[in-house]
């Protein structure tokens, strides 16, 4: 029993550098494919690129301690460096979220009433994804928050209050990217099912892993997810600058 945790704490070793190392080459290739387009309007490549550090420097504080962790596998990691590097993951993930929302292209049509302008609708969705951002970064800071707290019962209701707004903001990334698939500019399509997926493996994580830690294995998946959105950002904005070449 201790060799199959021990055989899968190095799974998780190099599961977790392989993921790293993964948002470092889009980084690098998002940040490469900017000097092939001198002359366009880049910014939704310089986006990505933005997007892949983002998530890689809240990730690398995430997992380095439990990559130590894991190598060590009797040693524990300093709670309070596992603490940080959640938070700061917390942080860059809801970063990571708003710059997918202003590189994807406005709703094509007004979602909100017949007469309402479809400029009225984006400032109106953005000022709503705006206030959701900054509702989930004051739970993450909050105080009172409970990221210490070893009562399992608070530390749940905390981690539900600070990821409701998250959750919202993933769902509206997903509608915004399902009524701007037919757009023939950008080419974001299948972005909406890895947000989803990402989700799905994600929320089993925040309510129950506390009494079943082993589900805190779904959030290798995520991580792919997360891989997969990249990948498909980078693709569009290829895709955006290639077709005003």
């Amino acid at each position: 029993m201790k060799s199959n945790k021990r055989v899968m704490a190095y799974v998780e070793v190099v599961f977790d550098i392989l993921y790293l190392l993964s948002v470092l080459v889009i980084y690098f290739i998002a940040g490469r494919s900017l000097n092939l387009f001198q002359k366009l309007d880049r910014q939704p490549l310089s986006m990505v690129s933005l997007m892949a550090c983002v998530l890689f420097i809240g990730d690398f504080f995430h997992l380095y301690p439990r990559i130590v962790m894991n190598i060590r596998y009797n040693k524990p990691a300093p709670e309070k460096r596992l603490i940080r590097g959640t938070i700061i993951s917390s942080f860059t993930m809801s970063v990571f979220y708003l710059i997918m929302w202003f590189t994807l292209p406005p709703l094509r049509t007004p979602v909100l009433a017949v007469s309402t302008s479809s400029t009225t609708v984006t400032i109106i969705l953005n000022v709503i994804f705006a206030l959701l951002f900054a509702l989930r970064i004051f739970f993450c800071v909050y105080p009172m928050s409970q990221w210490h707290d070893k009562e399992q019962s608070k530390n749940v209701k905390w981690g539900i209050r600070r990821n409701v707004p998250f959750f919202l903001m993933g769902i509206m990334v997903i509608i915004k990217n399902l009524l701007a698939t037919n757009d023939s500019v950008y080419q974001y399509k299948g972005l909406w099912i890895a947000v989803s997926l990402s989700f799905i493996f994600y929320i089993p994580v925040v309510l129950w892993a506390k009494k079943k830690p082993a589900l805190a294995s779904l959030m290798l998946p995520k991580s792919l997810a997360y891989i997969a959105m990249l990948i498909i950002m980078l693709i569009g904005a290829s895709y955006y600058l290639i077709t005003f070449e």
